[in-house]
């Protein structure tokens, strides 16, 4: 190529095929490690994005947890349950969730279940749901009472669970764990360790939740 400046004539050379193929592996190498940069940090992002979203879901298991636990009038079955590296009886808490009419008398309609699934690792609560079909005579007749013993019995909540009226509801999913043991007597409490493990990632959150208002019957007394 000529290039004609100040009445002089220059020649430049252009470049040869090999140059020129050795620039475009360059420059290729180049857009390979922008890509694979570019992808790694993508990539962290959704990671730190997903872990957080897990942290925010296993945060509102436990407030759940914990309100379900304090608003509680008496604490009755408990199965403490286990690690997930552990092959112990899954854990079990059966309790008083209300006094709905306020007459300090437990009935079926008042108490509650707490049970951890490690099979398909979930937190599940069990409670009488009245079908919208039942009269109120209908719910007056099968609102049985509950005694203490009842609220202690592993069987009566066995026939509890597979009664047409009882539904449960998953409040948790991931749940590799749950160790539970009750706290105090004045003040009754029940301390927890939850285990979640998702996509490879294992969160750990322990606590107490104790009793608000410690109410209960004569009749009931443990």
């Amino acid at each position: 190529m000529t290039i004609i400046h100040d009445g002089k004539s220059r020649a430049f050379r252009g470049l040869t095929l090999p140059e020129l193929m050795i620039g475009l592996c360059i420059m290729a190498i180049v857009m390979v490690a922008l890509g694979a940069f570019a992808s790694a940090l993508a990539t962290g992002w959704r990671q730190s994005e997903l872990i957080q979203d897990d942290s925010m879901s296993a945060t509102q298991v436990t407030l759940r947890l914990q309100s379900l636990l304090r608003d509680a009038r008496l604490y009755g079955l408990l199965v403490p349950g286990r690690t997930p590296d552990t092959n112990d009886p899954a854990a079990v808490l059966g309790f008083w969730m209300n006094d709905g009419d306020g007459d300090c008398q437990m009935k079926l309609s008042e108490i509650g279940l707490l049970e951890h699934d490690p099979n398909d690792k979930t937190l599940k609560f069990y409670r009488v749901v009245w079908p919208e079909s039942y009269t109120a005579a209908q719910q007056l007749a099968d609102d049985q009472p509950v005694t203490y013993a009842n609220l202690n019995d592993n069987a009566y909540f066995s026939t509890f669970k597979a009664m047409p009226f009882v539904s449960s509801v998953v409040l948790a999913r991931d749940v590799a764990g749950l160790r539970m043991a009750k706290q105090g007597v004045a003040s009754p409490g029940i301390s927890y360790v939850l285990t979640f493990d998702r996509d490879g990632h294992r969160e750990v959150l322990a606590g107490t939740a104790a009793i608000r208002a410690y109410n209960y019957a004569p009749t009931t007394q443990p």
